[in-house]
């Protein structure tokens, strides 16, 4: 059962961190992201920002030691986004997805990164 846990959450990381690098970069080429974030009241080149933000964050979900961080920072974007989406068009199902599959993922490998230090930490209290 373990083993199946891991690579689904493997499985979650992978498509998580494609979908937001390739939404990410798409933000720097695709020129209706930028008539899209104007018109939604943002400034000039804030797309740029977001999707140096996503692409990065979607390539350190693939980093373990990382990947809690990015999973909490795309959390906040997607929070954002869900936000910004209902607001303007009334539907934020994609960004509330992503929003719980990245915190899904954060929850899961931060809890498995706690118990992996948790022996150390008895270890250092018994010297």
């Amino acid at each position: 059962m373990r083993d199946v846990k891991r690579v689904l959450v493997w499985a979650l990381q992978v498509f998580a961190g494609a979908v937001f690098v390739l939404v990410g970069s798409r933000k720097f080429v695709d020129l209706r992201w930028a008539h899209d974030f104007a018109r939604w009241g943002y400034p000039a080149g804030f797309q740029l920002v977001i999707g140096g933000v996503e692409a990065a964050c979607g390539l350190a979900l693939l980093l373990p030691p990382l990947t809690s961080y990015a999973a909490l920072v795309l959390m906040a974007v997607m929070a954002g986004a869900a936000a910004t989406q209902f607001l303007h068009a009334g539907n934020a199902s994609g960004a509330i997805v992503l929003f719980v599959i990245t915190g899904f993922i954060g929850y899961l490998r931060r809890a498995s990164a706690m118990r992996r230090q948790a022996p150390r930490a008895r270890e250092a209290a018994v010297v």
